[in-house]
């Protein structure tokens, strides 16, 4: 049996478009169309055609072209699963390719793969997809030496713009020839076997190279090039090294940008984004410049209230981008804090400060409704849908002095939903069954989740060959969970539940990396 009283606080203050400022303006991403250099062996720009930019000009035959007009550069492709182009397979790329593109992905209703590029018998790169909210990409290699695959856990988000490059380079002197990059950063990658370790000239494939096939959503700026690319040559004006969900980073401040002529080893400070907790603020402050790498960034902070001023942590630079990452602790809840950034170069002295409030959130949750659930057993799923106000919270719970419990057993994924909802408290109910998991929340922000006893949830499974437990179709079990807070979901507070006997068991060490149910999983899935 497993008890756990559990607070957790989930803030997915996730990655990078500089797209907010302190005043009414908006500081966009200066995302531009690509141009052709040398390198390029297909371009397809989409503003309302299908024709090849490169200079190559190479023909493409279009099956089921549509367009739509909020692109990312101006129009986009948008395809519905029976969209796809053709063109010739593009020559000198035995020795490696990038293939990269603006793709916005729209949510599958079953489980299958969209193809972004494929050239029969020596690559496909595309994204596996189901309506769970996986949407992962992969890149898959034929070569001289043998089969190889590159796969990776993290995700992209449904119905969002996301920058993908595809890359092979049998030359890369790390470990890792076959890359995927999320708006120009490498995600990690898992590798069966040695499934990344590729090597060796492309096989020369068979027919056409083939683009969308059975994707559905809408693609923007499709370059292949002959030869593999450097992060630093893609275009990827939404870079961020912080992994999950590749939502836009907004800053609460943002600097001018740096003047003309500017010493490039003197840093700029550009912008700070600060994300509160109940005793915390996290901080993230963007820069550019500072060549030479030897700035130190420093904080200090007060109380509104007059407080002293407190010098905190430095903060740490990022070794994914340039940005300085840090936080602000043992802080009062519900409490104004002045807070600023500057930062020490050899190469200019100090910088310009940069100034900002911010406030911690409160233990207080003002309720304006009160919802009461049926009392006794309900053995359908409850389904929450709702948003109060930060000053009106709506709380879900049983009658006055009776008691409620949802028990679904194992007729439905999930025995709570709790969806598209905020300032929202589930408080003192049963939670029984669940095949997938106990309660999910998914496109939420401000939920509390307190009292709650949640138990019976997940699939017992039956071991296969290999020792891990797994569902009637086959499936490993992983992941099933009591608390299951989906992509999308922040400001997410899950306290003094009692949270013990699922249905399964957990894998052991002895076959391999324990899966099975959890109390809690955080932007896993959807």
């Amino acid at each position: 049996m497993l008890s756990l009283a559990l607070r957790t606080e989930l803030v997915h203050a996730c990655v990078s478009l500089l797209c907010l400022s302190n005043a009414a303006r908006c500081w966009e991403a200066d995302v531009r169309p690509y141009q052709p250099d040398g390198a390029t062996a297909l371009l397809l720009h989409f503003d309302g055609s299908t024709t090849d930019s490169s200079s190559h000009a190479v023909p493409v035959e279009a099956k089921g072209a549509a367009w739509c007009d909020d692109g990312v550069t101006g129009g986009a492709l948008a395809c519905n699963g029976e969209t796809m182009l053709g063109v010739p397979a593009p020559a000198g790329i035995k020795g490696g390719f990038t293939v990269e593109a603006w793709l916005r992905v729209t949510r599958p209703a079953e489980p299958q793969s969209y193809v972004v590029a494929r050239h029969a018998g020596a690559f496909e790169a595309g994204l596996d997809v189901d309506p769970s909210g996986r949407c992962r990409p992969y890149l898959l290699v034929w070569t001289d030496r043998g089969a190889f695959a590159a796969r990776t856990y993290e995700k992209l988000l449904f119905g969002r713009w996301a920058h993908l490059a595809f890359t092979y380079d049998p030359e890369a002197e790390n470990e890792h020839p076959l890359a995927l990059c999320v708006h120009g950063e490498h995600v990690r990658s898992y590798k069966r076997k040695n499934e990344w370790m590729a090597k060796g000239a492309l096989k020369p494939g068979d027919g056409p190279l083939t683009l969308m096939e059975h994707f559905v959503g809408a693609v923007d700026e499709v370059r292949v090039s002959a030869g593999p690319r450097k992060p630093e040559d893609l275009m990827c004006p939404w870079s961020s090294g912080r992994w999950g969900d590749f939502e836009p980073f907004r800053p609460d401040v943002v600097n001018e940008p740096a003047p003309d002529g500017w010493n490039p080893a003197r840093v700029w400070l550009a912008a700070v984004e600060a994300v509160p907790t109940f005793n915390s603020i996290g901080l993230y402050v963007r820069f550019s410049h500072d060549t030479n790498r030897n700035v130190k960034c420093g904080v200090r902070y007060r109380s509104e209230s007059d407080a002293p001023w407190q010098r905190g942590m430095d903060l740490v630079r990022s070794v994914q981008e340039p940005e300085f990452r840090g936080s602000l602790l043992m802080l009062e809840d519900d409490t104004g804090y002045e807070i600023e950034i500057c930062a020490e170069d050899p190469d200019g002295g100090t910088s310009e400060r940069i100034s900002l409030k911010q406030r911690t959130w409160s233990e207080r949750t003002p309720v304006a409704e009160r919802r009461e659930l049926p009392s006794g057993v309900l053995k359908e799923p409850f389904r929450i849908r709702a948003s109060g106000r930060a000053d009106g919270w709506i709380v879900y719970l049983p009658p006055r002095g009776l008691t409620t419990t949802i028990d679904v057993g194992r007729t439905a994924p999930y025995a709570v939903r709790i969806e598209e909802s905020a300032y929202v408290i589930l408080d003192r109910v049963t939670v029984r069954g669940g095949a997938e998991h106990g309660v999910l929340v998914s496109n939420s922000r401000h939920v509390r989740i307190r009292r709650c006893e949640i138990t019976d949830w997940g699939l017992a499974g039956k071991r296969n060959a290999k020792g891990l437990f797994c569902r009637p179709d086959g499936g490993v079990i992983n992941c099933q969970d009591a608390i299951h807070l989906g992509l999308m979901t922040r400001q997410i507070v899950v306290e003094d539940n009692y949270i013990h006997t699922p249905r399964g068991t957990a894998t052991c060490w002895r076959f391999g990396h324990p899966v099975g149910p959890q109390a809690t999983t955080l932007g896993y899935n959807g």
